[in-house]
């Protein structure tokens, strides 16, 4: 039989180390001994004599883990190798390749850049949130610009630049989330985030494509019945009738309605989210309305105001 790999730290006098989630985490040291992690209360992390020895978990055990801290280090015991968990992902330690050795499942909590904490939905191949985007900065941490005027909205641009975001009639509701022009869901010209069609999106999540939209649209049965799929049921935010509505999919669809032309429109009504795919000088939307069960796209103008769903990366 194997024996569990033994690592060999080392930590400073003004060093510690303790459990977290399964994983560990080097803080302020003043303490020796056995530390127990929150995995099992069998499963001991040993600290002795400058050496640090690591419970082996197999994959499956380390992907319940619920909420790791990024930085945890774990000895997977099915791939003889270190994982550490970078925020999103469980990978190996030894830099060999960037192959994720597994990713966590989608349909727990997360976090995005303003700390609001949302669901992953898996809904066939694709993770999408569960709610509205509500972010008030993007993922580099420049603020968004917040436009309350109506006047000083509509002289917005249709253009990648003209970034801001308001509340519908500029009263704060993070249930139904923020409308943001096409600039502020692009990241200003994808100039404020960390990696390629991120947008305004968290860390490990992005921006959907019109076609990711389209997957998503014909894994539900296609444009004529996924609207019933998407839309939550029952007309306590959309107006009756509220059409086929069963929340199937999970996805939860509220009509946050749309901001542009010095005015606010069709909230309970209407649900209005931008893709991150341009035609022409306009920008592909997806829509659901409180009167059909279809969903619907068309092209808008990048000053409008709209929702934000985002897709998890898939690797």
């Amino acid at each position: 039989m194997r024996k569990p790999l033994c690592i060999l730290i080392v930590i400073t006098i003004s060093m510690v180390l303790t459990a977290q989630n399964g994983g560990m985490h080097v803080g302020d040291l003043n303490a020796d001994g056995a530390v127990k992690t929150n995995a099992a209360a069998s499963t001991m992390i040993e600290l002795s004599d400058g050496m640090v020895f690591l419970p082996p978990m197999t994959n499956s055990e380390i992907q319940l883990i619920p909420n790791p801290r990024k930085g945890a280090m774990i000895y997977s015991s099915n791939s003889d190798v270190l994982v550490v968990y970078d925020g999103y992902w469980w990978k190996r330690a030894d830099g060999k390749n960037d192959t994720y050795i597994f990713n966590k499942t989608c349909e727990r909590s997360y976090q995005d850049q303003d700390g609001n904490t949302f669901l992953g939905v898996e809904i066939g191949n694709q993770c999408w949130m569960d709610r509205n985007l509500a972010v008030t900065k993007y993922p580099n941490g420049v603020s968004i610009p917040h436009v309350t005027d109506n006047t000083e909205w509509s002289a917005l641009g249709n253009n990648d630049t003209d970034d801001a975001y308001c509340y519908y009639e500029n009263t704060v509701n993070l249930e139904y989330g923020a409308l943001y022009t096409y600039a502020a869901a692009i990241a200003k010209n994808w100039a404020n985030d960390k990696n390629e069609g991120q947008g305004i999106c968290p860390d490990g999540w992005h921006l959907p494509t019109d076609a990711e939209w389209t997957t998503l649209t014909e894994y539900l049965g296609g444009p004529a019945e996924a609207g019933k799929k998407l839309k939550e049921e029952g007309t306590e935010h959309w107006k009756t009738p509220n059409t086929g509505a069963t929340n199937e999919s999970g996805f939860t669809a509220l009509p946050g309605g749309s901001h542009g032309n010095a005015n606010f429109y069709f909230i309970n009504e209407t649900g209005y989210w931008w893709t991150a795919t341009p035609t022409d000088s306009y920008v592909w939307a997806r829509y659901l309305l409180y009167n059909s069960g279809e969903t619907f796209k068309d092209p808008f103008e990048k000053s409008s105001g709209f929702s934000v769903r985002c897709i998890r990366n898939s690797n």
